[in-house]
């Protein structure tokens, strides 16, 4: 059916068909593929997979076994990380406190600047109505990294009505 998988996902979720070939008597021979294992949830990168066939006839035909390569893609995660909404003028990135999902793997959360230059939460100062931006890097080369911005610290520029605070937009 396919021949990848994205990890965390079993072999199962590909299906094996097919006929092998009696290259004596010059005819398919009828059975059935399965996975040696299909509860397996391989690591991203390329696996070798065990198959097995089993004849129709078993009488005349042995059971046999093989591999293939799967390629298992990287997960991608989903989600924005948690943080502290800025109320005050003065306050800096670490006021912030800006912490991984807690649906993702363990990794390094990181507030960065548009060239991805992590910046100093300790001395950089939260400005009214800015974007900044933050990226997660799993430890794990099973998912990619993912990223976004916050607007962290929302003032009203007048008008009236209601005021909104913008969410973490990943990307």
């Amino acid at each position: 059916s396919t021949e990848t998988l994205t990890y965390g996902q079993a072999l199962s979720a590909i299906k094996l068909s097919g006929k092998l070939h009696d290259n004596v008597n010059n005819k398919d021979v009828e059975g059935t593929f399965t996975w040696a294992d299909s509860t397996v949830k391989p690591n991203a990168g390329s696996y070798e997979a065990a198959w097995k066939f089993t004849p129709a006839d078993g009488d005349t035909y042995a059971e046999t076994t093989g591999t293939v390569s799967i390629t298992v893609n990287k997960a991608k995660l989903t989600g924005a990380p948690t943080y502290t909404r800025i109320t005050a003028a003065n306050k800096t990135l670490k006021d912030a406190a800006l912490k991984p999902n807690t649906s993702w793997p363990t990794g390094t959360i990181q507030w960065v600047d548009k060239d991805g230059k992590v910046l100093d939460t300790a001395t950089t100062e939260v400005k009214a109505n800015t974007a900044y931006q933050w990226k997660f890097t799993p430890d794990s080369k099973n998912y990619d990294p993912i990223e976004g911005s916050i607007t962290l610290y929302y003032v009203s520029t007048g008008g009236g009505g209601s005021t909104t605070y913008p969410v973490s937009t990943p990307s």
